[in-house]
C-alpha cells in the first residue's frame, strides 16, 4: 500500500479524525497528509512545525531526567513514543513512527470524540503507515 493510501485508510478508519500527516521531525515537513477540509490540513501544518519540541524539547529531556532520578532507572528508549492532547476543539494523537524515530504521524480528531477509540483505531493503523514508508 502506498503512503497516500495508507494516509487516506487512517482518515477513514480513525473516529471523528479530521486530518491525518505523517511529520519528519528534523525539518518539520508534513511528508503526507489527508484532511477532510482545508482548515484541518491548516492546523496540520501548524502543529507539524512544532513537533519537534514536543518529542525532543527540553521540557521532555527534565522530565526523563526526573523519571530516572525516582527510581525508574536507565531510560532505554529516549523520548515519548506517543502523546495525546485534548485542545478545545481538537483532540492530538501523535505516535512516533516505530521504525523511523524521527516521524511522527499526527491525527486530528473532533474534541468530541472518544480518546480511547481514537487511540486504539490510531495504534493500529499505525502499522500500516509504517509498511508504506
Amino acid at each position: 500500500m502506498a503512503l497516500d493510501a495508507a494516509i487516506k485508510s487512517a482518515l477513514d478508519t480513525v473516529p471523528d479524525c479530521l486530518a491525518v500527516g505523517y511529520i519528519d521531525m528534523n525539518t518539520g515537513m508534513l511528508l503526507e497528509m489527508q484532511g477532510e477540509s482545508p482548515a484541518s490540513v491548516d492546523v496540520l501544518e501548524t502543529v507539524s512545525i512544532a513537533i519537534s519540541n514536543l518529542f525532543q524539547g527540553h521540557g521532555v529531556q527534565a522530565f526523563e531526567k526526573l523519571l530516572a532520578e525516582a527510581g525508574d532507572g536507565a531510560i532505554d528508549n529516549a523520548g515519548f513514543s506517543e502523546v495525546t492532547i485534548f485542545s478545545g476543539d481538537h483532540l492530538f494523537v501523535f505516535l512516533k513512527a516505530r521504525d523511523y524515530q524521527e516521524h511522527v504521524v499526527c491525527f486530528v480528531c473532533r474534541g468530541g470524540a472518544n480518546p480511547g477509540m481514537v487511540m486504539a483505531k490510531s495504534q493500529m493503523s499505525l502499522g500500516k503507515i509504517a509498511e508504506a514508508v
